[in-house]
């Protein structure tokens, strides 16, 4: 009698097991970062050889994903918040609020240059001019001398570090909130900060040549047009302003309700993202500035944006990185989001009964209908069958077998079981 009943049992356990795991894979239940974790915050995000490279709102640390082979590794080479970050020639250029720009090899990690003076303050953005082998910094020198009213662009020399030219923008920039920064295009520098100043310096010979003055004159810019003849920069008060370098024509167009905090441009598709700290993602066409979509990123204060092939990636004081589809711009769709922790991640696509996560530990299953934390005793078994690093590679639509292998980089980093029923 009691061998009977414990077969009963076996057979009740295993139908329920079967029963679980169907529902979590049919939709009634969704996998999600545990309530009670804190992440980093996103600051700068940078795509460079199948891999993102995330800098924190509150923290130094820089991390470098692998989205080839699931790898994350990390550098803490700043005392302070890295603010921006770019990629070229294999190395990763990194401004930082402690005054300072490093320059690291993308595959080692090793920090091969860092490019700073006593005057330097705070620097909140760069840009490389890969012809000429220059980074420019953008910094807040009056951090460190209190006379100083305006901000300073730095050129530096990517081969050996020494220092090239000094410039000294105009404007009063002793706010308590400044930006600014600035991007190298056919030989000249074009500099915004919310100072009101729109300066244009000639690198050759390190003279400003231009300057257009208004009291919205933002802080952002990015390169607006495929023949490289326009640039594009954002205001304080929402103002998206176009400026044409042929007939040097300055127009402006009502784009945002927030300061705008970035934007970012799509050569591919002849595309401008912007975004501003309220929250709001917009999408428009150019050159007719056609405004295409727009979506509310959870009421989040913005930092950031990157574009990957047809994904938008954006993310803010909250943490998580937002991934967006744009396949179709008038379509934009959410496709899911990454976590960030200090030696951790997580991605969680949209509507899938899979998740991936290098520590499963930080995932929770809810329970939609009822948007509670689901407890049973199977839960565990759902965070080990469903963690799939197979999740990453169809979002970023990576195909493994066409890709070539780099050092250390040969095997995924996880081997996840494959699924099967509870026995």
């Amino acid at each position: 009698m009691e061998i009977i009943h414990l077969k009963k049992q076996e057979d009740s356990l295993a139908s329920y097991s079967e029963s679980f795991i169907s529902h979590c894979v049919s939709g009634e239940f969704r996998f999600d970062i545990k309530n009670t974790l804190r992440n980093l915050g996103t600051r700068s995000i940078c795509y460079y050889k199948n891999n993102l490279l995330v800098s924190h709102v509150y923290s130094n640390r820089v991390h470098k994903i692998n989205l080839l082979t699931g790898k994350i590794s990390w550098f803490d080479h700043h005392n302070k918040t890295v603010r921006h970050i770019l990629a070229c020639n294999n190395e990763i250029i990194t401004a930082s609020w402690d005054g300072s720009v490093g320059v690291t090899d993308f595959d080692t990690l090793n920090l091969r240059l860092r490019l700073t003076e006593l005057s330097m303050g705070r620097c909140p953005h760069i840009d490389i001019a890969s012809e000429s082998g220059e980074i420019y910094s953008y910094t807040y020198d009056s951090d460190k001398d209190p006379e100083r009213f305006s901000n300073t662009i730095r050129a530096w020399s990517l081969q050996n570090g020494s220092l090239k030219n000094t410039t000294l923008l105009n404007g009063y920039h002793l706010g308590s909130r400044r930006a600014g920064s600035c991007i190298f295009l056919k030989n000249h520098l074009y500099s915004v900060s919310n100072s009101g100043n729109f300066e244009i310096i000639d690198c050759t010979t390190n003279r400003i040549q231009k300057i257009f003055c208004h009291e919205d004159l933002g802080s952002v810019l990015a390169i607006g047009s495929p023949d490289k003849e326009t640039i594009v920069f954002g205001g304080t008060t929402g103002t998206l302003y176009k400026y044409n370098i042929r007939d040097n024509s300055l127009t402006s167009l009502k784009g945002h309700d927030y300061i705008i905090q970035s934007l970012a441009y799509c050569r591919d598709r002849d595309l401008l993202i912007s975004i501003d700290s309220g929250g709001i993602l917009n999408i428009w066409r150019l050159p007719e500035f056609e405004l295409v979509s727009s979506t509310s990123v959870f009421y989040n204060y913005l930092w950031t944006i990157a574009i990957v092939n047809d994904l938008v990636l954006t993310g803010g004081d909250q943490g998580e990185i937002w991934i967006y589809d744009i396949k179709e711009p008038d379509k934009i769709t959410l496709k899911g989001k990454m976590v960030l922790f200090d030696e951790a991640y997580s991605l969680i696509p949209t509507d899938s009964g899979e998740f991936f996560s290098t520590d499963p530990s930080k995932i929770q299953v809810i329970r939609k209908e009822s948007n509670t934390p689901e407890n049973s005793r199977h839960t565990d078994y759902l965070l080990i069958s469903q963690n799939n690093y197979r999740v990453v590679h169809d979002l970023f639509k990576i195909n493994p077998e066409n890709q070539v292998p780099t050092p250390g980089n040969t095997n995924l980093m996880l081997q996840l079981p494959e699924k099967s029923k509870i026995q």
